[in-house]
């Protein structure tokens, strides 16, 4: 199972790019509303474009582990293309106000 993990290809970077922040997401998301709904009373503590920000930053230690080993810089490559292009449409979607 893991054998797929280790191929060199921009296709695989891209796949585990995207996967990854997306799940992570979801996990930190239920995490944030579970905690705030039995502590603070239904009071969110942490703001939706934070976690997304965390979740899609979390690639940067999978790029790093991928881009470490020169016989995958292909799959690390992949990860940084999908990593910056979620991290564009972030600031995009939330913070276009400031490119008017």
């Amino acid at each position: 199972m893991f054998n797929i993990l280790k191929k060199n290809s921009i296709i695989l970077g891209i796949v585990a790019g995207t996967i990854t922040p997306v799940a992570l997401y979801f996990l930190l998301s239920f995490l944030v509303d579970a905690l705030s709904l039995q502590l603070t009373w239904g009071i969110q503590l942490v703001q939706d474009k934070n976690i997304e920000l965390v979740s899609i930053f979390s690639n940067l230690f999978i790029m790093y582990a991928y881009l470490q080993n020169p016989k995958y810089e292909m799959t690390g490559r992949g990860v940084m293309l999908s990593t910056f292009t979620l991290a564009l449409i972030h600031f995009y979607l939330h913070y276009k106000y400031l490119l008017m």
